[in-house]
């Protein structure tokens, strides 16, 4: 099919039924694909708050932060819906995760005016299928597809749980450091408290996963 008559007019990505000749395309040569569904987290308190021209302006900002992520030879970027980007990938399952997780990243980091944002991801595929009609390889795209945006979806609920309790809630990279240090932000018995933790993200998020089981542990409030 052409892949070029249908592009979103604001971000200049293609649309889902782009995605979807992608993955029949990739299942009909035997290909193995993944899907990544990014669904940006209360968008719509943004679009409330600081206009929907601010939304727009931070939709493109993430649009091309996304595009310019990916490898034309194996990834296929959509925008799927008002606040939802597909990636379709031929990565490897394990490679794919590792992906996703850079891609949140990216997001995250992406801010126009001040004003940024999170995302919850869904991630489906990765497993050879066998079918051998075109029907049939429809079928298993939009089911890939729907398997993706529930993960998502899942995924988002569980994020707005761990911020209603205790949890790490922020861990941010202070850029003027050589080694980079991380401001990480915890939230205990609805007190939060900051720490600095120095290493790479990971390691600093560990340390504070840490202190907060200690906490738990041992009831004490900071």
């Amino acid at each position: 099919g052409d892949l070029g008559r249908n592009y979103d007019p604001l971000t200049g990505l293609p649309w889902g039924d782009a995605l979807r000749e992608w993955g029949i395309q990739r299942l009909q040569d035997g290909r193995e694909i993944t899907l990544l569904f990014f669904d940006l987290d209360d968008f719509g308190a943004i679009n409330k708050e600081h206009g929907h021209l601010v939304g727009d302006r931070l939709l493109c900002r993430i649009a091309d932060v996304l595009r310019s992520a990916m490898n034309p030879d194996t990834d296929f970027l959509c925008r799927y819906g008002g606040d939802e980007f597909v990636v379709g990938t031929e990565r490897r399952r394990t490679e794919a995760e590792l992906f996703a997780e850079h891609l949140l990243r990216l997001i995250r980091q992406t801010s126009t005016e001040g004003v940024a944002v999170s995302a919850s991801v869904g991630i489906q595929g990765g497993r050879r299928t066998k079918e051998r009609e075109s029907v049939h390889f429809a079928a298993t795209v939009d089911s890939l597809i729907n398997l993706a945006s529930r993960a998502s979806t899942e995924a988002k609920q569980r994020h707005r749980k761990a911020l209603e309790g205790d949890g790490v809630i922020l861990v941010q990279k202070i850029e003027t450091y050589e080694p980079p240090r991380y401001v990480v932000v915890t939230k205990f018995q609805n007190k939060f408290s900051a720490g600095i933790g120095e290493g790479g993200e990971q390691e600093a998020e560990t340390v504070a996963r840490a202190t907060l089981s200690a906490l738990r542990a041992g009831g004490w409030v900071p």
